[in-house]
């Protein structure tokens, strides 16, 4: 082989190999967030026993807990002591909540949407973003595809929302939902596992933010799940049926 055609062998093999490390990743396809969304929809009700930790910038409590979401109805949280007692409850359907502590002694009952909810709510979500958030169930409906390899981003509500996920197992990793004057919700999620033919995440993480500082997280580790509600007449009664007797009081009277 003469010189030239050496170096002209070597130049077209350094050229396709330049070429091959500068291609593009392969993009999302349609099929591809088709079987993201048939994997989140399949995920609409959940109950069962967990760990759940409470966290602000002054403090941060770990305790056992029962939760149950049922997506589009209600949800319902409550934190227990080493004992079994409810130290700390939330019941929640559409459009109310009913909130206790036994650190307060009293319980407050309003409406969701109201602004004397921040102080009582954890997140300040509507009711179906907290249920969708503890699913790992984000409204798919108009989202295109991110700047990012295996991002969605849209418009909803009038709030801009980014979803990441899993190519492999085409499951929601992270959800971000954007609010005002720079806070949002940031929900992420892992360790997922099958149940009854559907995967869950594990491990849920819902923190609050405000011009960059975490201001709230809610973190839930599932121990046993069901993908049943209880068997209890309804588990988003407002008030409970267990506390009629707790004095309750009106949230749009409470002082700031």
């Amino acid at each position: 082989m003469s010189q030239y055609f050496k170096w002209t062998y070597f130049g077209i093999i350094f050229s396709l190999c330049s070429c091959a490390h500068v291609a593009e990743k392969p993009r999302a396809k349609p099929r591809d967030i088709a079987r993201l969304q048939a994997n989140i929809e399949a995920r609409s009700i959940a109950s069962g026993s967990g760990a759940v930790t409470l966290k602000t910038p002054r403090r941060s409590v770990s305790a056992s807990g029962i939760l149950v979401v049922d997506w589009p109805r209600g949800l319902r949280l409550e934190v227990q002591n080493p004992l079994g007692g409810t130290v700390a409850f939330l019941v929640m359907d559409e459009t109310e909540f009913w909130s206790y502590t036994e650190e307060e002694g009293v319980a407050w009952r309003g409406k969701v949407n109201a602004p004397h909810s921040r102080r009582f709510l954890p997140l300040p979500l509507a009711p179906q973003d907290f249920f969708r958030a503890l699913l790992a169930r984000p409204a798919l409906d108009e989202a295109s595809l991110g700047p990012k390899d295996h991002t969605l981003v849209l418009q909803r509500n009038g709030r801009r929302e980014t979803i990441s996920w899993d190519p492999v197992n085409d499951q929601v990793l992270r959800w971000r939902l954007e609010g005002e004057e720079g806070a949002y919700v940031d929900a992420e999620y892992g360790d997922y596992f099958l149940k009854s033919g559907q995967a869950f995440p594990r491990k849920v993480r819902l923190s609050y933010f405000q011009k960059g500082s975490e201001k709230f997280r809610l973190s839930w580790h599932w121990h046993d799940l069901e993908t049943y509600l209880p068997a209890i007449s309804n588990p988003f009664s407002i008030p409970p049926s267990w506390a009629r007797e707790i004095a309750t009081k009106n949230a749009a009277e409470a002082r700031e």
